[in-house]
């Protein structure tokens, strides 16, 4: 999902044949769409509102170009199995190449430099200072995810763990971790995840729930806790917002999600083909 200033949600369907790029205007939720193929996975805005996509397949990033057609940037020699982007206020673009084990940066369709050993970055986001990308690793049943959440720092290119004991998520050990230690929480395969202005990291994941990571004194991530916000742990489901047995609903392999200037958190469930709005 990306979200634009001038009211747009694009989505990344590949559940449709061919894959399709939708453009959903939020007043009144219709849509227009485009065919992307090469499975779009995540996906971003610049400060044009111009829209570009990890294209996996296609080990290459698409977009939009003037005749309102997909396309692809000429990334492939540094790419392998792009999983998601996310633009600064300057414009650089950050690519979580998965499969490279780094995130590379590009500035105005050049590159820039690559972050290595970044254990198969799978989704990410930038905190408010723009000093840190916060980012989840691997994919679901993947030997090589760690099951951690990690920070990236730009200016040193130092990776640090901030969440999450190394424990694969399974019946019986679906945790949040203990207060003030969020090393010890079950973190599953994140698909999406925001940082707001607070600090506080938004993230879903394989655990089929919307969790927050809410950071300690002086900042400190690893110091913080992890809540559930939405969804149960382990459990797929619909949205059946009445059941109090799940804060605000179920979830069903949440597949990213944003968060708008209001605070309204939106998420693409893939497994009940929608986008929830909380």
């Amino acid at each position: 999902l990306a979200l634009t200033t001038d009211g747009y949600l694009w989505v990344t369907d590949r559940n449709s044949s061919p894959h399709k790029l939708v453009k959903y205007k939020l007043s009144d939720f219709s849509s227009t769409s485009v065919n992307a193929n090469n499975y779009p996975f995540g996906c971003d805005v610049n400060s044009k509102n111009e829209i570009y996509v990890a294209a996996k397949n296609a080990k290459a990033v698409g977009y939009i170009d003037s005749e309102g057609k997909w396309a692809y940037t000429q990334y492939t020699s540094y790419l392998n199995n792009p999983m998601d982007l996310v633009f600064d206020s300057s414009d650089n673009m950050y690519v979580a190449s998965r499969d490279n084990n780094s995130i590379v940066q590009f500035k105005n369709n050049e590159y820039v430099k690559s972050f290595a050993n970044t254990h198969r970055a799978n989704a990410l986001t930038l905190d408010v200072t723009e000093e840190n990308i916060f980012y989840g690793v691997g994919a679901t049943g993947s030997s090589s995810n760690d099951w951690k959440f990690y920070k990236l720092n730009l200016a040193t290119g130092n990776i640090t763990v901030i969440a999450g004991s190394g424990t694969k998520p399974a019946a019986g050990v679906y945790s949040n971790g203990s207060a003030g230690n969020t090393l010890t929480a079950v973190i599953g395969n994140i698909t999406g995840l925001v940082c707001t202005s607070d600090g506080y990291v938004y993230f879903v994941d394989s655990t089929h729930a919307l969790r927050v990571l809410v950071p300690g004194v002086g900042g400190d991530h690893t110091k913080g806790l992890i809540k559930v916000v939405a969804g149960i742990m382990g459990t797929a489901g619909n949205v059946q917002i009445g059941d109090s047995s799940a804060p605000l609903g179920k979830l069903h392999t949440p597949d990213g999600m944003e968060i708008d200037s209001n605070g309204v958190i939106y998420i693409a469930e893939n497994g009940n083909s929608a986008i929830r709005v909380l």
